[in-house]
């Protein structure tokens, strides 16, 4: 078992903490794309001048080829972002945050977790 650190901005934050999201999507590179099932993430924050955590247990992790083939695989769009009114509105935040070629080269990873 492994424990990553993860920053995330506000509101997937708090939303985290709350238990209302419980899906994430990152680019299938770097450090966090190798997190398995049972893997840690630790959530950091420090959009109110101090550094906050939360700490989830991934209890399942797949490979996708995009944000698109991902997002349709969760039950419930508002468990990935629970101010988000469509998939489309999902997308849309995620592609003005993320490098399209990266995702295209090494698709993408959607993580469930549960708060820990």
């Amino acid at each position: 078992m492994q424990r990553v650190y993860c920053e995330i901005k506000e509101p997937y934050f708090t939303n985290i903490c709350d238990g209302k999201k419980i899906f994430e999507v990152v680019l299938a590179v770097g450090a966090i794309s190798i997190i398995k099932e049972n893997d840690i993430i630790i959530w950091t924050n420090k959009d109110y001048g101090k550094e906050l955590l939360c700490s989830t247990k991934i209890i399942g992790a797949s490979k996708y080829s995009s944000i698109e083939n991902a997002i349709s695989n969760i039950q419930g769009f508002n468990k990935f972002d629970p101010t988000a009114s469509s998939t489309n509105e999902i997308i849309t935040k995620w592609r003005n945050t993320s490098d399209e070629y990266l995702e295209d080269t090494y698709g993408v990873i959607l993580f469930e977790f549960k708060k820990i």
